[in-house]
């Protein structure tokens, strides 16, 4: 598979990478995009975020490098025991962080690509969920209009 230029195929390969393994990983339910509501935890959303292109090389002539941007989102169930759910929310984010950085070029989506924030938090999707947000980019260089 060549690399690609569109934010929408690289968001389903880390998606689709996710959601193959979602029962080794101990996950209920993967969505593309954040959802208003998640029936069962935890769950991952994969939210495509931006997509920059720059010229790359002297001359160029189209050829360009892409830089994703990605928000993957780790609900990991309501607020009861904050503790265990932050252990456990902590625990299935490193898994998932292991699982991506196994596939670096992302089934030759990009040349590499990798989580390079972790953010801990709380959302409020019908209760109040331990939620972490991971931050994967990603490169690839492609021909403009190819």
């Amino acid at each position: 598979m060549s690399n690609s230029g569109y934010l929408y195929e690289v968001a389903e390969g880390v998606f689709d990478l996710i959601t193959q393994y979602k029962n080794e990983l101990g996950i209920s339910d993967t969505w593309y995009g954040d959802q208003a509501l998640y029936p069962k935890q935890p769950a991952v959303a994969v939210e495509p975020v931006t997509l920059d292109r720059a010229l790359s090389g002297a001359g160029a002539g189209g050829s360009v490098e892409n830089s994703f941007h990605l928000f993957i989102m780790v609900f990991h169930g309501q607020l009861e025991d904050v503790q265990k759910n932050r252990r456990d929310a902590d625990k299935m984010v490193a898994d998932i962080e292991q699982l991506l950085h196994k596939n670096l070029q992302l089934n030759g989506l990009v040349i590499q690509g990798f989580v390079t924030k972790v953010e801990s938090g709380q959302a409020a999707r019908g209760s109040l969920l331990a939620v972490t947000r991971m931050t994967w980019e990603g490169i690839s260089k492609t021909l403009l209009g190819v």
